[in-house]
């Protein structure tokens, strides 16, 4: 129970700590300085491992998967503290995922970033592929798409794979793609016009 207490007592004090730069990630990121919210996420980054670190010699082996993953449901309640960084990791994952920036460099560390912080959220990989098929990067943005398939079977990973298999002169898997990308985002008139756009352009 001693031991519990103080491994409450010194996780709460790292877990404000998290907090604070976290708070100073958020300014950041609404002042497009990027130099410091990458700066912070390396912070943020080793203050996490400081927490993994006091956990990992005295908790069970499972416990420390679930902290290390932030299972929080799964936690005992003397690592409650742990909630905080969860919290500040859903928020912070959105906001990196959400900063708009022409850089195609920090476009991708940004969304690294954002999956860093939850890497069940397929928007930063999203994001990513787009990003990489922006840039011509057709293989690459094509291995997010299939990582996607497996994480969140959604409509914009249809669109995503139709463009770059469009953009490949692949018109038959391009129209499956958009025709299954339309299944599941059915009033989309956008994809409707693209996907009569890609009948005309087989046709040719």
């Amino acid at each position: 129970m001693v031991k519990e207490k103080f491994l409450k007592y010194r996780l709460t004090d790292l877990c404000n700590s998290y907090k604070a730069i976290a708070t100073l990630t958020t300014f950041a990121i609404a002042s497009k300085d990027f130099p410091q919210v990458k700066k912070q996420f390396f912070l943020l980054k080793e203050i996490f491992n400081r927490v993994l670190s006091l956990i990992k010699p005295i908790v069970k082996t499972e416990i420390y998967k679930n902290a290390k993953n932030l299972n929080i449901s799964e936690l005992p309640d003397y690592l409650e503290p742990l909630k905080t960084i969860d919290a500040y990791c859903k928020i912070l994952s959105l906001k990196y995922a959400n900063y708009e920036t022409s850089d195609f460099k920090e476009k991708l560390m940004l969304n690294k970033m954002s999956i860093d912080c939850n890497c069940m959220d397929d928007i930063p990989f999203i994001k990513i592929g787009r990003a990489l098929f922006e840039n011509g990067n057709y293989p690459e943005a094509m291995q997010i798409c299939y990582h996607l398939k497996e994480i969140s079977d959604t409509a914009p990973t249809y669109s995503l794979m139709g463009d770059i298999y469009r953009k490949q002169g692949n018109y038959g898997e391009a129209i499956n793609a958009y025709l299954k990308y339309l299944e599941l985002n059915e009033n989309d008139e956008e994809g409707m016009e693209t996907l009569q756009q890609l009948y005309e352009e087989a046709l040719k």
